[in-house]
């Protein structure tokens, strides 16, 4: 089984957000993590010491993390700002060019996901932004409809990796879809809780159990979403559990690929 490491960009600056309740709600949710014991006071003052900094990013702590690792992972970035994604296009071109110069894959972060015109709008943008076609892309909050995977192979992408499955890729066209089996959201959150985290023990509980249905399902893929954000202090189990994921996918003897390598294996 190879394993696909995937990472999404939704925020870059705290003050991008000056507009809207993301701050706010940070402050809200980071009290009532530390009354309930899971932030610890050090993640409370890294949290307010990022905010201080306008800096909501962690991409080359994380780029570096996974070249020594030697994992191919693939970053998707907005070409647009909706739904509390706020970062300027003149910050998504530099970062763009930034992680494409460190040799890893940038696919786009889409917005629009059930308008043709819209999508297509948005894929020249990051077109032009990168100055490269964007071979794939996630959706945003992994919104879709019936007609998302058909308008995305009418546009040209080559692959799509917004679907919750534990099974193989298929084919939709020309357009391959790469369902996501780990989600770092689903992974640390408590369910029905947006203020509660698990455990890291018990994160990594829930990911040995998806890695073994995977296995048993006799998956060619495993794929792996974990957003920047969270590598960072402010976060502190959340990094410990991606730090822990790759060194345990690793001792597996399992090969980290990246999508266009995947494709290629697929023949397609």
């Amino acid at each position: 089984m190879r394993v696909i490491i995937s990472h999404d960009v939704d925020h870059l600056t705290a003050w991008e957000h000056r507009r809207d309740l993301a701050i706010p709600k940070l402050l809200l949710r980071t009290a009532l993590s530390l009354l309930l014991g899971t932030v610890s006071p050090h993640g409370v003052a890294r949290r307010l010491d990022e905010l201080r900094h306008n800096r909501w990013h962690n991409l080359d702590a994380l780029m570096t993390f996974d070249r020594r690792h030697a994992v191919p992972s693939t970053f998707f970035i907005a070409a647009r700002s909706g739904l509390g994604l706020s970062y300027a296009p003149q910050s998504a071109r530099f970062w763009m060019a930034r992680i494409l110069a460190n040799g890893f894959g940038v696919g786009l972060h889409g917005i629009a996901y059930d308008h043709l015109e819209e999508m297509e709008e948005e894929r020249a943008t990051f077109e032009n932004l990168a100055a490269v076609a964007p071979a794939g892309v996630r959706m945003h909050y992994l919104r879709r409809s019936h007609r998302t995977l058909s308008y995305l192979d009418r546009l040209g992408y080559r692959f799509d990796s917004t679907v919750c499955a534990v099974r193989n890729p298929w084919r939709v066209g020309d357009l391959v879809e790469f369902p996501l089996q780990i989600h770092d959201v689903e992974i640390m959150m408590r369910r029905g809780s947006r203020f509660r985290t698990v455990r890291l023990e018990r994160a990594k509980e829930k990911t040995r159990d998806i890695i073994a249905r995977a296995r048993g399902l006799e998956l060619d893929y495993l794929t792996v979403l974990f957003h920047d954000r969270y590598f960072s202090d402010s976060f502190e189990e959340w990094r410990a559990w991606y730090v822990w994921l790759i060194d345990h996918l690793a001792s597996r003897e399992m090969r980290f690929v990246n999508y266009q390598q995947a494709l290629e294996e697929l023949g397609c």
